[in-house]
C-alpha cells in the first residue's frame, strides 16, 4: 500500500504481504515504517502510548508484535554498528565486495573487543579502548610467526664511524604485543659463545 493511502486511513493502520517465509510490514505512526522479517509476526498487536496534537493528551495506538520486538532488541543492532563506524575501514571501490569485505574484518574486530572487555571485568582488569585493540591486532597479524629480529651490538665492521662527541644509542627493539610473544614461536636458544637475553621474554631470560 502507498503511504499516502496508508496515512489515511489513521495512525496505527498496516500493510503487509508474506512470501516464502519472509513478512514485509508497512505500519503508520508518526510516518510511516517498512520492517521486513522472517522471525516475528503481526500478531497479536499491542498498543503503544503516543502523544495526539488534537486531543493534547497520550493515546493507544495498535502496534504489531514486531514493532515491539524491534524496539526490545534493536540495541545490540545500534552498538554493533556504532562499534564498526567509529574506526570504520576506508575500502572504496567499484567492485562491491571490497567494502563488504572491510566490514566484515571491523564487525569481527568490534566483536573480539566486546568478548576481551567481557573477559577483562570478570578478572577485574582495566580493558584496553577500542583504538588501541584495533592497533594491537593489526600489529600481531604483522608480527605472528616470524622470527624474532637479531639483538646484540653490531659488528664493527658494520658499525658506523661516528665522533666522540656525538654518540647515539642504539634504536631499542619494539615489544611485540603478548600474544606475539608467547606464541611460542622464535624463542629456541642459538648457541653462541656471548651470553645475551631474550628480547621477548618477560624479564629477558639468559
Amino acid at each position: 500500500m502507498e503511504d499516502k493511502e496508508l496515512m489515511e486511513r489513521g495512525r496505527g493502520a498496516l500493510d503487509y504481504k508474506s512470501a516464502e517465509g519472509v513478512l514485509a510490514v508497512k505500519w503508520y505512526d508518526n510516518k510511516c515504517v517498512t520492517l521486513l522479517t522472517n522471525a516475528c509476526g503481526i500478531m497479536p498487536l499491542t498498543s503503544v502510548q503516543r502523544w495526539s496534537k488534537d486531543e493534547k493528551a497520550k493515546i493507544a495506538v495498535p502496534c504489531p508484535s514486531l514493532i515491539a520486538a524491534y524496539n526490545q532488541h534493536m540495541g545490540g543492532i545500534d552498538l554493533s554498528d556504532m562499534l564498526v563506524h567509529l574506526y570504520k575501514t576506508p575500502a572504496k571501490s567499484r567492485r562491491w565486495y571490497f567494502p563488504l569485505f572491510g566490514y566484515v574484518l571491523d564487525l569481527c574486530i568490534s566483536n573480539a573487543w566486546l568478548v576481551y572487555k567481557r573477559d577483562c571485568g570478570l578478572l577485574k582488569e582495566k580493558p584496553m579502548p577500542l583504538k588501541r585493540f584495533r592497533l594491537a591486532v593489526a600489529h600481531s597479524l604483522k608480527q605472528v610467526n616470524k622470527a624474532a629480529p637479531r639483538v646484540g651490538r653490531p659488528s664493527s665492521a658494520s658499525q658506523p664511524q661516528m665522533s666522540c662527541e656525538k654518540k647515539r644509542l642504539p634504536p631499542r627493539t619494539p615489544q611485540p604485543q603478548p600474544d606475539v610473544r608467547y606464541d611460542n614461536y622464535g624463542h629456541l636458544p642459538l648457541h653462541t659463545d656471548n651470553r645475551g637475553r631474550c628480547c621477548l621474554c618477560p624479564k629477558g631470560i639468559k
